[in-house]
This record gives structure tokens, C-alpha cells and sequence, in this order.
């Protein structure tokens, strides 16, 4: 008697497919990320990726306050897994009346962060870390949604 596994079947054509998937689409470009937007500490996220492994990042919250990080990192598509490394930041000091003190770090410089992608289409993927998961959407540069 022979028994059949559809489900275990269907899994492993949909873990094919998102690998494929990942190999083919392409990291490089602007992508945007909004975090608990809807509440009064949300973030909006803007990161470009370039084709030499370079990348910046912007976070900003609703009263427009932002911080910038800029370094390296690396994609592996096959596996869906994206490296990156923070090596600067800015601004490196906040000022209020004339008077100004050093910013805190935004991240931790030159330590590797870790996150699986998996790409929805060629203009959204998902990020995941044991923090939790976020949705990217491809943008202009300008934050608008690339067509």
C-alpha cells in the first residue's frame, strides 16, 4: 500500500519556490518598513542597499526625530540569510538652545546582525530575527512605492 504525503509535498515545493525566489530577486535598492506606526513610538525605517555591499539606513519617529547608520553587508539568496555589520553613525551629538551633548550609538558598531529574508514578490520581503519580523516594501529613494 502506498500512502501519499500531500502536505509534507506541498511544504517542500513552497520551501523550493521561496528559495528559488530569493536567489532571483535582488536585495539592491531602497526598501521601507514602517514599526507599530499605529502607536505613538513607531518608526519608519528607510534602507538602501547597493550592488558593492554597501549599506545605509534611516529610522525615524513621528515627531521626525532620525538617526543615520551606514557599513556593510552581505546577502546569501540561496539561503535567504542577510548579514550586515553598522560601522558609523550620525548625528554624533543633539542640540537644544546652544547646548549640545554626544548621542548615544543607535546600534552596535561593528558587531554582525543576522536576519532570514524571504522575498513575497520582486517589491516586499520579509526580515526576521529572534526580535521579531518586518515587512520591507521596495520605494523610489523617496519613500514612495516603487511600481
Amino acid at each position: 500500500m502506498t500512502r501519499s504525503f500531500p502536505a509534507f509535498g506541498a511544504a517542500v515545493l513552497a520551501g523550493l519556490l521561496a528559495t528559488a525566489a530569493n536567489a532571483q530577486t535582488s536585495l539592491v535598492g531602497t526598501w521601507s518598513a514602517t514599526v507599530n506606526w499605529d502607536q505613538p513610538t513607531g518608526l519608519m525605517i528607510t534602507s538602501s542597499f547597493t550592488p558593492n555591499g554597501r549599506v545605509e539606513s534611516t529610522t525615524q519617529n513621528h515627531m521626525g526625530q532620525s538617526f543615520f547608520l551606514s557599513g556593510v553587508y552581505r546577502y546569501d539568496g540561496a539561503r535567504g540569510i542577510l548579514s550586515f555589520e553598522w560601522h558609523d553613525y550620525a548625528p554624533k551629538q543633539t542640540c537644544m538652545g546652544g547646548f549640545c551633548t554626544p548621542a548615544p550609538v543607535p546600534a552596535p558598531l561593528g558587531v554582525t546582525t543576522t536576519n532570514r529574508i524571504r522575498f513575497l514578490n520582486g517589491n516586499q520581503f520579509v526580515a526576521s530575527s529572534k526580535d521579531g519580523s518586518t515587512m520591507y516594501m521596495r520605494t523610489n529613494g523617496a519613500g514612495f512605492p516603487a511600481r
